[in-house]
């Protein structure tokens, strides 16, 4: 089966179109957390074909990512998203995310404090410091890409 998806792969003109590759030195691994939902990374990709971004949230224990589709990356738009999240999910111990605007916001801030979480800032200008969130970018951005050259809908389930 693998060799069968493979195959597929490499013949599929807009999976290629949307591929490269770039090595990186290893990185040094954190601590695993002890459980589900306590760690967590989130980040941005996009803009997409539509001009919205992904809000793309990942669990550091499971690694399971949570995706949600957002018209800015402005703090307004960007904190009732994740209190939707956070409220059908529960409050983890922490928050990673990336120095953006949104995130060094006063509001932003105030709903850190507000929900109880820490909210750690990666080294700037180092996003590989996020790297599971970056990470799970690539492929949601090559699939959103294919979709669009494939004249497909961005639905959830869909990509």
């Amino acid at each position: 089966m693998n060799e069968f998806i493979e195959e597929k792969i490499k013949n599929c003109l807009a999976c290629q179109a949307n591929t490269y590759e770039k090595k990186y030195s290893p990185l040094n691994m954190s601590e695993l957390p002890v459980g589900p939902w306590q760690d967590l990374n989130a980040d941005f990709c996009g803009p997409l074909p539509s001009g919205e971004y992904s809000l793309v949230i990942t669990d550091e224990y499971s690694r399971y990512p949570i995706v949600e589709i957002v018209p800015s990356v402005s703090s307004n738009k960007v904190i009732p998203v994740i209190d939707k999240v956070l409220s059908e999910m529960g409050v983890p111990r922490t928050i990673k995310t990336d120095n953006g605007s949104q995130f060094n916001s006063d509001a932003f801030r105030k709903f850190v404090r507000y929900c109880g979480f820490n909210h750690r800032k990666i080294t700037p200008r180092w996003p590989r410091a996020n790297s599971q969130a970056e990470s799970f970018n690539k492929p949601l951005m090559k699939s959103v890409k294919t979709s669009y050259l494939e004249a497909k809908k961005l639905e959830k389930g869909n990509v």
